[in-house]
């Protein structure tokens, strides 16, 4: 096989700015090409463009521009499944004994990117951005009451891969779906995001330090307070 030409160059260029299957092997690029082949975390930009390339679509170089109406759906659909996905709660947007300390006026406002929240044997809620004591019916603390669990939305680049990953995929099947109504016009398919869940939750394990002999740590503290 020969060496790639300038042309091919030049799609190893485009190939590494937009994301996809570079169109040489890398081992017949120039030495000096070869250096900046290197694998990152995928960007928000080389996700919209693989949900776009799954009905065909061009990819976009910008996130920025709001005449490619395509890239903003493909974009709202990913957001959307980031929001869904992260509600549940992972080991990585989740903080355990989190501090909520009161202002001057004694109210306890949550982290505007707050999910989901868990208190030991209290009745507390949240009403708005704020915590509400059910039980006293007031708005007003006196005192830092802690959160066992505070799960929040984390963005794009403070995502672990996994995560990235398992999104872009669902987002890519729902804007499959609105596109086109064909299956087999469909580039992944459920069997990919069956992959993608397990991967995730491959690394959710991992990071959690979970195996068959071992419980998450709310689980552990619920049982020592039986």
């Amino acid at each position: 096989m020969s060496a790639p030409s300038s042309w091919q160059t030049r799609k190893l260029f485009l190939h590494l700015t937009l994301g996809g299957p570079s169109p040489v092997p890398l081992f017949f690029l120039p030495r000096t090409l070869r250096k900046i082949v290197t694998l990152t975390l995928t960007t928000e930009l080389e996700a919209v463009n693989v949900i776009l390339s799954a009905v065909g679509e061009s990819p976009v170089v910008s996130l920025d521009d709001d005449a490619f109406v395509d890239a903003e759906t493909a974009r709202r659909l990913l957001n959307a499944e980031l929001r869904s996905t992260q509600t549940r709660g992972w080991t990585f947007n989740t903080d355990i004994d989190y501090d909520l300390t009161p202002d001057e006026d004694g109210y306890i406002s949550f982290p505007a990117n707050t999910v989901r929240y868990v208190f030991e044997d209290k009745d507390l809620t949240r009403r708005g951005n704020y915590l509400y004591n059910r039980a006293d019916h007031t708005y007003e603390f006196t005192d830092t009451e802690t959160a066992l669990e505070l799960v929040t939305l984390l963005e794009w680049d403070e995502l672990p891969e996994a995560m990235r990953n398992y999104c872009t995929i669902c987002a890519a099947r729902k804007f499959q779906d609105q596109s086109t109504a064909d299956p087999s016009l469909h580039k992944f398919t459920s069997t990919d995001e069956f992959k993608a869940k397990a991967d995730l939750d491959n690394y959710e394990a991992d990071a959690a330090g979970w195996n068959v002999h071992t419980q998450s740590t709310l689980l552990l503290r619920m049982k020592g307070r039986r």
